[in-house]
Protein backbone atom coordinates (compact mmCIF):
# COMPACT_ATOMS: atom_id res chain seq x y z
CA UNK A 1 0.00 0.00 0.00
CA UNK A 2 1.09 3.23 -0.41
CA UNK A 3 2.06 5.51 2.17
CA UNK A 4 0.11 8.50 0.75
CA UNK A 5 -3.11 6.75 0.32
CA UNK A 6 -5.48 8.67 -2.50
CA UNK A 7 -6.40 8.09 -5.90
CA UNK A 8 -8.37 9.45 -9.35
CA UNK A 9 -10.45 7.88 -11.09
CA UNK A 10 -10.35 9.71 -14.56
CA UNK A 11 -12.74 7.50 -15.97
CA UNK A 12 -16.12 8.84 -14.06
CA UNK A 13 -17.72 12.35 -14.88
CA UNK A 14 -16.22 14.72 -12.77
CA UNK A 15 -13.13 12.48 -11.78
CA UNK A 16 -13.51 10.59 -8.49
CA UNK A 17 -11.23 11.68 -5.69
CA UNK A 18 -11.16 8.67 -3.12
CA UNK A 19 -8.90 7.94 0.00
CA UNK A 20 -8.28 4.36 0.12
CA UNK A 21 -11.92 2.92 -0.98
CA UNK A 22 -14.11 6.40 0.17
CA UNK A 23 -15.04 8.64 -2.21
CA UNK A 24 -14.58 12.40 -1.77
CA UNK A 25 -16.72 14.96 -3.18
CA UNK A 26 -16.27 18.64 -3.35
CA UNK A 27 -17.74 21.27 -0.78
CA UNK A 28 -19.37 22.82 -4.25
CA UNK A 29 -19.71 21.49 -7.64
CA UNK A 30 -16.96 24.26 -8.97
CA UNK A 31 -15.24 24.71 -5.48
CA UNK A 32 -11.08 23.50 -5.28
CA UNK A 33 -11.76 22.01 -1.68
CA UNK A 34 -13.01 18.45 -0.90
CA UNK A 35 -14.71 17.45 2.16
CA UNK A 36 -13.04 14.87 3.55
CA UNK A 37 -15.07 14.75 6.87
CA UNK A 38 -16.04 10.81 5.62
CA UNK A 39 -12.37 9.34 4.83
CA UNK A 40 -11.66 6.40 6.16
CA UNK A 41 -9.81 6.94 9.77
CA UNK A 42 -8.13 3.94 11.43
CA UNK A 43 -11.01 1.92 13.66
CA UNK A 44 -8.73 0.84 16.40
CA UNK A 45 -6.28 2.69 16.19
CA UNK A 46 -2.46 1.54 17.54
CA UNK A 47 0.85 3.23 18.28
CA UNK A 48 1.56 1.79 14.56
CA UNK A 49 -0.60 4.23 13.21
CA UNK A 50 1.08 7.03 14.61
CA UNK A 51 3.66 7.31 12.33
CA UNK A 52 1.25 7.21 8.84
CA UNK A 53 0.59 9.68 6.91
CA UNK A 54 -3.53 9.14 6.91
CA UNK A 55 -4.31 12.84 8.49
CA UNK A 56 -1.68 14.50 5.51
CA UNK A 57 -3.26 12.50 2.99
CA UNK A 58 -6.48 14.04 3.68
CA UNK A 59 -4.83 18.12 4.12
CA UNK A 60 -3.43 17.10 0.14
CA UNK A 61 -6.85 15.60 -1.00
CA UNK A 62 -8.66 18.45 0.93
CA UNK A 63 -6.52 21.16 -0.45
CA UNK A 64 -7.07 20.03 -4.74
CA UNK A 65 -3.44 19.07 -5.22
CA UNK A 66 -4.51 15.10 -5.90
CA UNK A 67 -4.85 15.79 -8.96
CA UNK A 68 -0.99 17.94 -9.16
CA UNK A 69 0.22 14.50 -8.50
CA UNK A 70 -2.06 11.60 -10.52
CA UNK A 71 -2.56 13.11 -14.14
CA UNK A 72 -5.49 11.88 -16.26
CA UNK A 73 -3.61 9.25 -19.09
CA UNK A 74 -0.47 9.48 -17.21
CA UNK A 75 1.47 6.68 -15.47
CA UNK A 76 4.74 7.33 -14.76
CA UNK A 77 5.59 8.28 -11.55
CA UNK A 78 5.52 12.23 -10.49
CA UNK A 79 8.31 13.90 -10.36
CA UNK A 80 7.85 15.01 -7.01
CA UNK A 81 9.07 14.99 -3.81
CA UNK A 82 6.83 15.33 -0.58
CA UNK A 83 8.30 15.61 3.31
CA UNK A 84 5.07 14.01 4.66
CA UNK A 85 4.21 14.68 8.70
CA UNK A 86 2.90 11.72 10.39
CA UNK A 87 -0.01 10.93 12.07
CA UNK A 88 1.55 11.55 15.22
CA UNK A 89 2.18 15.19 14.43
CA UNK A 90 -0.79 16.11 12.88
CA UNK A 91 -2.21 15.65 16.26
CA UNK A 92 0.14 17.87 17.62
CA UNK A 93 -0.49 20.53 15.19
CA UNK A 94 -3.78 20.41 15.69
CA UNK A 95 -4.02 20.64 19.35
CA UNK A 96 -5.93 17.09 19.28
CA UNK A 97 -6.95 15.82 22.81
CA UNK A 98 -4.85 12.66 23.26
CA UNK A 99 -6.05 12.38 26.88
CA UNK A 100 -8.22 9.90 26.52
CA UNK A 101 -5.59 8.11 24.62
CA UNK A 102 -5.03 6.90 20.65
CA UNK A 103 -8.87 6.63 19.79
CA UNK A 104 -11.16 6.24 16.59
CA UNK A 105 -12.53 9.85 18.37
CA UNK A 106 -9.38 11.10 18.62
CA UNK A 107 -8.67 10.73 14.54
CA UNK A 108 -12.24 11.72 13.84
CA UNK A 109 -11.57 15.19 15.84
CA UNK A 110 -8.63 15.52 13.77
CA UNK A 111 -10.07 14.94 10.63
CA UNK A 112 -12.95 17.66 11.40
CA UNK A 113 -10.19 20.20 12.24
CA UNK A 114 -8.39 19.32 8.72
CA UNK A 115 -12.09 19.56 6.92
CA UNK A 116 -12.46 22.48 8.66
CA UNK A 117 -8.98 24.63 8.67
CA UNK A 118 -9.16 28.17 6.97
CA UNK A 119 -8.69 26.91 3.04
CA UNK A 120 -5.54 29.30 3.01
CA UNK A 121 -3.86 27.82 6.39
CA UNK A 122 -4.32 25.07 4.33
CA UNK A 123 -3.07 25.09 0.98
CA UNK A 124 -0.01 27.08 2.09
CA UNK A 125 1.11 24.09 5.07
CA UNK A 126 0.02 21.85 2.60
CA UNK A 127 2.23 23.41 -0.57
CA UNK A 128 5.16 24.30 1.86
CA UNK A 129 5.59 20.17 2.15
CA UNK A 130 5.88 19.28 -1.61
CA UNK A 131 9.31 20.50 -3.46
CA UNK A 132 9.72 19.73 -7.34
CA UNK A 133 11.66 17.06 -8.72
CA UNK A 134 12.33 13.50 -7.44
CA UNK A 135 14.81 14.41 -4.11
CA UNK A 136 16.36 11.48 -2.15
CA UNK A 137 18.99 11.48 0.68
CA UNK A 138 21.17 11.58 -0.98
CA UNK A 139 20.58 15.07 -2.89
CA UNK A 140 20.34 16.85 0.46
CA UNK A 141 23.56 18.65 2.09
CA UNK A 142 23.46 20.25 5.22
CA UNK A 143 22.58 24.04 5.48
CA UNK A 144 21.09 23.61 2.10
CA UNK A 145 17.72 26.16 1.09
CA UNK A 146 14.97 23.86 -0.64
CA UNK A 147 11.99 25.97 -2.17
CA UNK A 148 8.79 24.63 -2.21
CA UNK A 149 5.28 24.80 -4.03
CA UNK A 150 4.73 27.81 -1.82
CA UNK A 151 5.79 30.63 -4.03
CA UNK A 152 8.72 32.47 -1.98
CA UNK A 153 8.77 30.01 0.78
CA UNK A 154 12.06 28.08 1.53
CA UNK A 155 12.78 25.55 4.08
CA UNK A 156 16.42 24.95 5.15
CA UNK A 157 17.72 21.23 5.57
CA UNK A 158 20.32 19.99 8.50
CA UNK A 159 22.42 17.09 7.46
CA UNK A 160 24.47 15.51 10.67
CA UNK A 161 26.15 11.93 9.59
CA UNK A 162 22.77 9.82 9.05
CA UNK A 163 20.39 12.34 10.97
CA UNK A 164 18.22 14.79 8.48
CA UNK A 165 15.78 17.67 9.80
CA UNK A 166 14.54 20.55 8.55
CA UNK A 167 14.34 23.88 9.80
CA UNK A 168 11.36 25.92 8.89
CA UNK A 169 10.44 29.52 8.57
CA UNK A 170 8.82 29.86 12.11
CA UNK A 171 11.51 30.69 14.57
CA UNK A 172 9.44 29.26 17.52
CA UNK A 173 9.23 25.47 15.55
CA UNK A 174 11.47 23.31 16.50
CA UNK A 175 13.32 21.32 13.87
CA UNK A 176 11.12 18.78 12.06
CA UNK A 177 13.34 15.49 11.90
CA UNK A 178 13.08 12.49 8.69
CA UNK A 179 12.26 9.50 10.38
CA UNK A 180 11.78 7.71 6.99
CA UNK A 181 13.32 8.59 3.88
CA UNK A 182 13.40 7.49 0.26
CA UNK A 183 10.13 6.07 0.12
CA UNK A 184 8.72 5.59 -3.50
CA UNK A 185 4.50 6.68 -3.58
CA UNK A 186 2.35 7.94 -6.17
CA UNK A 187 2.97 11.40 -5.33
CA UNK A 188 6.97 10.32 -6.05
CA UNK A 189 9.41 10.54 -3.24
CA UNK A 190 8.22 10.72 0.12
CA UNK A 191 10.27 11.71 3.42
CA UNK A 192 8.30 10.94 6.81
CA UNK A 193 8.99 14.01 9.21
CA UNK A 194 8.20 14.02 12.98
CA UNK A 195 6.40 17.68 13.16
CA UNK A 196 4.23 19.87 10.71
CA UNK A 197 6.52 22.67 9.38
CA UNK A 198 5.15 26.28 8.95
CA UNK A 199 5.82 28.54 6.37
CA UNK A 200 5.89 31.61 8.85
Amino acid sequence: MFPLNFSIDYTTTPATVKIGSTIITKNHPTGVLYNVSNATIPTSPTAADTVKYNLFTMALVRAGQASSFILNGVAIIPDYTVFAPTDGSFFRYLNTDLSGGLTNAAYSSARNAINTMDSTTLVNMVNYHIVNGRVLSTDLTNAQSVSTWQTGKNFTVNVNGSAYSLTDLNSSSQNAKISSLNNLTNAGILHGIQRVMLPQ
